[in-house]
């Protein structure tokens, strides 16, 4: 289990990949109750060459501080946050369905200095919309919100949409960028390339604290 990790195990850890945007192979299942799409599959490296460092777990954090659920607006998106961290193979995990975002819980706290890194899925390469489906359609002086388990919410303004190829991912930018109390979301984006099963761009939107 990821959660059983030491501290030392992960800061060990080679990252291969940062952002898994399904699960390939997976199987699908519906639980009973509306549960959330299960994808049953474990993430996979997309890039041999691809590779960040890992962020230093935050010191102290009180439980209820973490982050719980995301807001966009603009996109009509409301989703729970899950914390997610790395899994046995050295990827950073995401979330187990289609319905939740993940936080990457050995970074950034939301709300201080550095980048609280949030990752979904875009979709399942097909017809299976995720989180981050319309991300797309966020723009520069968007509003995004992100509440804590106690019920603080952060307001966060968006200062940059960008794309970059898969074997480009800048983990140095998204993971160690101090320039203030920012959020940097990920996802999928571009062409699905059967081949590598994922797409070959990722999707990042920066936004900054504004309250």
């Amino acid at each position: 289990m990821i959660a059983s990790m030491s501290y030392h195990r992960v800061t060990r850890t080679v990252i291969a990949v940062l952002f898994i945007c399904f699960a390939v192979g997976a199987g699908f299942r519906i639980e009973a109750d509306a549960a959330p799409l299960v994808a049953t599959s474990s993430p996979v490296h997309l890039s041999q060459n691809a590779s960040v460092p890992v962020v230093s777990p935050q010191q102290g954090v009180i439980v209820d501080e973490r982050p719980r659920s995301l807001t966009i607006p603009v996109i009509a998106l409301d989703r729970e946050i899950i914390d997610v961290g790395i899994t046995d193979e050295g990827n950073l995990d995401v979330p187990p369905n289609y319905t939740q975002v993940g936080w990457y819980k050995y970074g950034t706290l939301p709300g201080q200095v550095g980048s609280a890194v949030l990752d979904g899925h875009v979709d399942n390469g097909s017809t299976i919309p995720g989180p981050f489906k319309r991300l797309r359609e966020v723009n520069v002086g968007d509003d995004i919100f992100v509440t804590a388990a106690d019920g603080t919410k952060l307001h966060y303004v968006v200062t940059q949409s960008k794309v970059y190829m898969t074997t480009e991912f800048p983990g140095e930018l998204v993971f160690h960028d101090k320039s203030g109390k920012l959020l940097k979301i990920i996802t999928c984006h571009g062409r699905f390339v059967k081949s590598m099963d994922t797409y070959d761009q990722r999707l990042i939107v920066t936004a900054k604290l504004a309250n």
